[in-house]
C-alpha cells in the first residue's frame, strides 16, 4: 500500500552509501524541527503531503537568519528537494493537500544552490553589446567563425543550448530558406525557426569554412584549427574519440570568453535566449507566435520574459 510507505525511508534507501544516508537524514531532521516547531522531531514525523511552498520559504529564511553557510544551505535544501520529488513521483500525496507537479518544480527551483540563485535570472543583451561581441574576434579562423555563428544563433534565433549542440547538417538547416529545423523531423515537438538577416552572414561564413560534410553542425575544432567531424553512423569517422558534439559547458565558455574580449557584461547562454524572447514581445508579436518560435510548452512561463 502506498500510504504505508514513508517517503523519507524510501529516499534514504535509494542513496548509494551509508555516509550519504547519514548526512541526508541529519539534513531532513533539521527541516523537521523547524517545520513542526519541535526540537525532538525527526523527518519521519512529517506529513509530507501538507508541506507547502510557504513552509519551504520559511525554512530558507530560518537558515539565513542563522547565518548558515551556503554549502550547508545547499545540502539541506537538496535533501528536501529529493524527498518532495519522490512524494510526487510515487503518488504519496493526499488529494486534499496535494502538491501539484508545477509546485514541486517551483520548490525544486527555489531549493537550488543559493550561490547561484542569488544572481539575476536574466541579463538582457542590448543590440550594441551584440555588435561588440560579434566584432571581438576574427571571422576567418574556423574556431572564431564557429563561435560567432553560435552567438548569432543564440541571440537571433533563441535556441536552447541543448538544441544548438544537437543541430546536424544537412538535416537541421536549410541554407536556401534560412531556417533551422529544431528537434526530430517526425516529432510533433519539432519546430521551424527562421534565421534573421543579421545572423545569416555568420551562419554562411561558418558553413563555408566547415564545408558541407554531414555531421553535427557546430563541431569541435582542433588546435591546428581543423574542423573535427563525427557521425555516429559511420565507422570511418574522422577522429571519432575527439570529435563528439560540443557540450553545454563548452557553449558557456564561448559566451564568457567573447564577453570578456568585447568588454561587455559576462553573458550566459540563457541571457541570449531571454533577450530573443524579450525582443519578440517588444516587436508586438502575439504570445502564441512567440511560444511557437521559442518552443515553450507553457504560455505562462513566457510572461516572465516581458
Amino acid at each position: 500500500m502506498l500510504e504505508d510507505l514513508n517517503p523519507v525511508k524510501v529516499y534514504l534507501e535509494s542513496l548509494p552509501s551509508r555516509q550519504s544516508r547519514d548526512v541526508i537524514w541529519h539534513s531532513l531532521n533539521h527541516f523537521a524541527k523547524h517545520a513542526l516547531n519541535d526540537k525532538s522531531a525527526v523527518a519521519e514525523n512529517i506529513k509530507w503531503a501538507q508541506i507547502t511552498l510557504d513552509t519551504i520559504y520559511s525554512f530558507r529564511l530560518h537558515l539565513d537568519s542563522k547565518n548558515t553557510s551556503k554549502q550547508t544551505v545547499a545540502l539541506y535544501l537538496s535533501a528536501l528537494r529529493g524527498v518532495l520529488k519522490l512524494c510526487h513521483e510515487i503518488g504519496l500525496l493526499n488529494p486534499e493537500h496535494e502538491i501539484s507537479a508545477s509546485t514541486i518544480l517551483n520548490s525544486t527551483y527555489i531549493t537550488k544552490n543559493p550561490e547561484y540563485s542569488t544572481s539575476p535570472k536574466h541579463n538582457l543583451i542590448s543590440s550594441n553589446d551584440f555588435i561588440k561581441l560579434m566584432k571581438s574576434v576574427d571571422r576567418q579562423q574556423k574556431a572564431q567563425a564557429r563561435d560567432l555563428a553560435i552567438i548569432s544563433t543564440l541571440y537571433c534565433c533563441g535556441l536552447k543550448v541543448s538544441e544548438i549542440i544537437d543541430l546536424k547538417y544537412p538535416d537541421s538547416i536549410d541554407p536556401e530558406s534560412y531556417n533551422f529545423l529544431v528537434g526530430d523531423n517526425e516529432s510533433e515537438e519539432s519546430r521551424c525557426v527562421p534565421i534573421p538577416e543579421e545572423a545569416r552572414k555568420y551562419i554562411d561564413n561558418w558553413l563555408r569554412l566547415r564545408t558541407e560534410q554531414k555531421g553535427y553542425f557546430f563541431n569541435r575544432i582542433s588546435r591546428a584549427d581543423n574542423v573535427l567531424f563525427f557521425e555516429p553512423s559511420k565507422e570511418n569517422a574522422v577522429h571519432p574519440k575527439s570529435a563528439k558534439k560540443l557540450t553545454v559547458h563548452a557553449i558557456s565558455l564561448i559566451t564568457r570568453e567573447l564577453s570578456e574580449k568585447a568588454q561587455t557584461d559576462i553573458y550566459r547562454p540563457k541571457d541570449f535566449r531571454a533577450s530573443y524572447i524579450n525582443r519578440l514581445f517588444n516587436e508586438g508579436k502575439n504570445i502564441e507566435t512567440i511560444q511557437k518560435l521559442s518552443g515553450h510548452q507553457c504560455l505562462d512561463s513566457l510572461k516572465r520574459f516581458k
